[in-house]
């Protein structure tokens, strides 16, 4: 409106210059207007011409700052939605994370009880610290059971075995005088002396030792070597004296005299 209210005054004025030329060009009193005046009023008119030009040109200006401000509006509008749509994809993301990490941790706790049941463990046994597999504490249970139930060629079996399959794990020791004792209740007599003798020449400071070498005399008597059984009884008695062992020694040592 405003525009065209502009527009529309300078059409009037340059009409209005042009009738008073008119009417100067065709009245017998010219001298009302001479050569100065037509000049001052051309320039008069051409100011406001160039008046009204730039008034012109900033209505232009602000229709064009009106248009960037719809098209900055329209933006604005736009990239509310995009972020109200990122919102809701990061909350359906965070949600999926969410889920995600609970099957992680439900698998981590899986994987670890599965894992503890593969990675070495400390054990106490015939009061010797002792690292072992699962397995091996497995199967050493396993054969420790049947030879309490008196299943004794079942034992040798089974410790046999767990020495084959681990010959150099930290049961070794407790394995072998179990085998003994299996062997030696079985009457496989010279069976049972190698196993205490392998003990004792093995692990000479291990805790059964002193009822290894004792277990080893009555071997010997069985076998009919009274001379070594002495020798044995001996020798633990000097070894352990402070040993339950030695006491058992010396008692057999008097009915051997």
């Amino acid at each position: 409106m405003l525009y065209r209210r502009t527009v529309s005054v300078c059409v009037r004025q340059i009409s209005l210059a042009l009738g008073f030329w008119a009417l100067a060009a065709g009245s017998s009193h010219a001298a009302l207007f001479e050569d100065a005046e037509a000049r001052r009023a051309i320039i008069e008119l051409r100011e406001r011409v160039s008046e009204n030009q730039t008034a012109v040109q900033q209505l232009g200006k602000q229709s064009a700052t009106g248009a960037s401000l719809l098209e900055l509006s329209n933006q604005n509008a736009a990239l509310k939605r995009e972020i109200a749509q990122l919102r809701g994809a990061n909350e359906e993301l965070a949600r999926a994370m969410d889920a995600l990490n609970q099957r992680l941790n439900l698998i981590d706790e899986g994987f670890s009880a599965r894992l503890s049941k593969l990675e070495p463990v400390t054990l106490i046994v015939d009061d010797v610290e002792v690292i072992a597999q699962p397995a091996e504490r497995q199967r050493y249970d396993d054969a420790i059971a049947v030879l309490r139930t008196g299943d004794y060629a079942g034992a040798q079996r089974k410790l046999e075995g767990f020495l084959a399959a681990f010959p150099e794990s930290g049961y070794k020791p407790s394995v072998l005088f179990w085998l003994g004792n299996a062997r030696y209740a079985a009457q496989s007599f010279k069976g049972a002396q190698e196993s205490f003798k392998t003990l004792i020449e093995g692990f000479p400071l291990h805790t059964r030792v002193p009822e290894a070498k004792l277990a080893l005399a009555n071997c010997q008597l069985e076998l009919k070597n009274p001379k070594g059984a002495k020798a044995t009884l001996q020798e633990l008695v000097q070894s352990a004296p402070d040993s339950e062992a030695a006491q058992a020694a010396l008692q057999r040592l008097q009915v051997l005299r």
